[in-house]
C-alpha cells in the first residue's frame, strides 16, 4: 500500500511563499486579494491539495468512500430496459427483416 504524500514539494513551495495569512479559497478575504497575490495562489494550492488527498490513501486508483461510493453503486445498478448482457447482434438478419 502506498501513502499519498501531501503536500507535494512544488505545492509546499507555493504555500510557503505566501505573503501573509492564507485565506480559505473562495472566501470574502480571498476575493478581495489581487489575482497576483501569493496568498491567493497559496489558497488555491491548499484547496487543490485537499481535493487531491480527500478519501485517498493508496493513490489515484483508490475507491471513493461514503456518500459518493453509494451514489456510484446506485448509478451502476441495472435499470428496467437495460441490456441483459452477452453478445449484441450487430449484423441485421436480412431474411427476418424481409429486405
Amino acid at each position: 500500500m502506498s501513502v499519498v504524500h501531501f503536500p507535494l514539494s512544488w505545492a509546499r513551495q507555493l504555500i510557503d511563499g505566501a505573503a501573509g495569512p492564507i485565506p480559505e479559497y473562495g472566501s470574502a478575504e480571498w476575493v478581495r486579494l489581487p489575482d497576483d497575490s501569493r496568498s491567493k495562489v497559496a489558497s488555491c494550492v491548499v484547496a487543490a491539495e485537499r481535493w487531491r488527498t480527500r478519501n485517498r490513501s493508496t493513490g489515484e486508483d483508490a475507491m471513493p468512500v461514503g456518500r459518493r461510493a453509494r451514489e456510484i453503486a446506485e448509478a451502476r445498478r441495472p435499470r428496467p430496459g437495460d441490456h441483459a448482457g452477452g453478445p449484441v447482434p450487430w449484423e441485421r438478419d436480412e431474411a427476418a427483416s424481409g429486405d
